[in-house]
């Protein structure tokens, strides 16, 4: 636990409720009386919890009060109140956790054009998204429903059994196993894990990039979305159960948990070549537009080598900047900024001076009508100076309780907001095997009975030792039995001289007489109907 945690932050119990409100008073002063004395350690601690998880700045972004979570959390915490906040995480895959299940507060998901960068001689294309498909599922990211659809070599079969082992059998010949369909993932590191040493084979792009014998794990990176990625296991014998198989995000290997993955699609209705899509509001906010190069017209500056052209007026560009990158991609052209485009063979920029232009750096013409025909067909998808916003589909992405990831195929992250429960956060901030001694003020030396927490001045921390200098109180307790009238309580902490404080169970009876001598109090009633129970407090 932090090293600054000090007593006036303790709870004595595991979880933050009423009980602990009246255990935390004892620790505040003597002085303080009432419902001020258990509210003021509880806020104390919540503030040390909340700025140390940076809770405050959470709950002062939603207008909400420390005082009004805590309150909540006295009253059991959630639903949906102060006590509820809300987190933000992004990322492809988006990895968050919770433990509210239900709707995300929001989602939004980047739409990124994939391709471009390539060259006259060798073209790359330029991708774009004519829907969106997110997915959010939990710790497992491989469906058991696409381990049905694999492709099998030789006359072996295999199947996932009703605990979720894959079963890998073979009819009458060798086989060398069984092959994934493709599979999608974004960019990221990933554990692919099963429960019997086999050896196991990832490929994507059209290459065997993973290839390991007698493992029952492997970990891969991609560099960038693929949906072309599909692996193989290939068993010594038959029949074989593999076990339960995952894909899980990350190096360490986790255990199984079964795949509970939704699906969500939106159709955009066009291609979009960038963009913002809000999964709460349907909306979708386009930023890139795409042009054919070959529906411009060219000009060309002989002193500079550069083709230009002014027909991209809807573009964005800072006025005067000619160290400005463009956020755009062409099909055979690289970008570059207007000052190094010169000295840049087959690349381009965008600028704007008086008016926004193009500029083109191909030494291989320099007449703009084989330019315009040479690149004719090739694409520049390039940032809107105005995004242009549509309506599309809205959903509702539900997060679970545990581990959550939401991943996209749209090429960029997935940023949300999600709902938390700060008395369950504080909970396990504070952990069940917090002990006093564990405190930074506090220093116990060979504990025993009855040993109370004393400040001491020179070490400036709590020390244990025998009590002294406050009241010490000894309840003694009865029955009188109806019909009688008298009661004697015996016990040895009653003197002539002490401070006694008497107590029945049916309000309005009390005493007619007390009388007290040295180890007993003896207390006159008159005459009552039914048993009647009697306590004497002894200081």
């Amino acid at each position: 636990m932090p090293d600054d945690y000090r007593i006036s932050d303790l709870s004595t119990a595991p979880s933050i409720g009423n009980s602990d409100l009246m255990e935390l008073s004892v620790v505040n002063t003597a002085s303080e009386t009432g419902y001020t004395s258990m509210k003021a350690p509880v806020l104390n601690i919540a503030n040390k919890i909340v700025n140390a998880t940076q809770y405050v700045s959470d709950l002062q972004t939603q207008n909400k009060t420390i005082t009004g979570a805590i309150n909540e959390i006295a009253q059991g915490g959630g639903g949906g109140g102060d006590a509820d906040i809300v987190k933000t995480e992004s990322g492809n895959p988006c990895s968050f956790s919770t433990k509210y299940a239900g709707a995300l507060k929001s989602l939004t998901a980047d739409i990124v054009c994939g391709g471009g960068g390539g060259t006259p001689s060798t073209p790359i294309p330029l991708v774009g998204h004519s829907e969106l498909n997110l997915t959010r599922c939990g710790v497992n990211l491989l469906d058991n429903a696409d381990i049905l659809t694999w492709k099998v070599y030789g006359n072996s079969t295999f199947s996932v059994d009703s605990s979720d082992n894959l079963i890998v059998e073979l009819q009458d010949s060798i086989a060398e196993g069984s092959e994934t369909q493709f599979i999608s993932l974004p960019e990221g590191t990933y554990t692919l894990a099963i429960d019997t040493a086999q050896r196991i084979q990832i490929a994507w792009g059209g290459v065997k990039n993973v290839d390991v014998y007698n493992t029952t794990n492997v970990q891969f990176t991609l560099t960038e979305f693929r949906n072309d990625i599909h692996f193989k296991i290939i068993c010594s014998s038959y029949p074989t159960n593999v076990g339960k198989i995952r894909i899980t995000l990350g190096s360490d290997v986790k255990p199984y948990e079964p795949y509970n993955g939704i699906p969500y699609t939106v159709a955009f209705g066009q291609t979009v070549y960038g963009g913002v899509y809000d999964a709460k509001t349907g909306s979708l906010t386009i930023t890139h537009a795409i042009k054919d190069l070959g529906d411009l017209t060219w000009n060309y500056a002989s002193g500079s080598g550069l083709f230009y052209s002014y027909g991209l007026s809807d573009a964005y560009a800072p006025q005067g900047d000619n160290t400005y990158i463009a956020n755009a991609l062409c099909t055979i052209f690289g970008v570059k900024s207007r000052e190094d485009l010169p000295n840049n063979n087959y690349c381009f920029s965008i600028n704007y001076s008086d008016t926004k232009y193009l500029s083109v750096k191909d030494t291989d013409y320099s007449d703009p009508n084989d330019f315009k025909t040479a690149v004719t067909g090739q694409k520049l998808v390039y940032e809107l100076d105005t995004p242009i916003v549509i309506s599309v589909q809205s959903i509702s992405v539900l997060s679970v309780n545990g581990t959550n990831n939401i991943i996209s195929d749209g090429g960029g992250d997935v940023s949300v907001e999600y709902y938390t429960d700060l008395a369950e956060d504080i909970k396990d901030f504070i952990g069940d095997g917090v002990e006093v001694g564990d405190l930074a003020n506090v220093e116990i030396t060979t504990p025993s009975n009855n040993q109370v927490l004393k400040y001491d001045a020179t070490s400036q921390k709590w020390v244990n030792g025998t009590g002294g200098g406050g009241a010490s109180w000894v309840d003694v307790t009865g029955t009188l039995v109806a019909g009688q009238t008298s009661i004697t309580l015996s016990d040895a902490s009653i003197t002539t001289s002490s401070t006694i404080d008497y107590y029945t169970d049916t309000f309005g009876v009390n005493p007619t007489n007390v009388s007290v001598v040295t180890g007993a109090i003896t207390l006159t009633f008159d005459s009552q109907a039914s048993d009647l129970g009697v306590k004497v407090r002894v200081s």
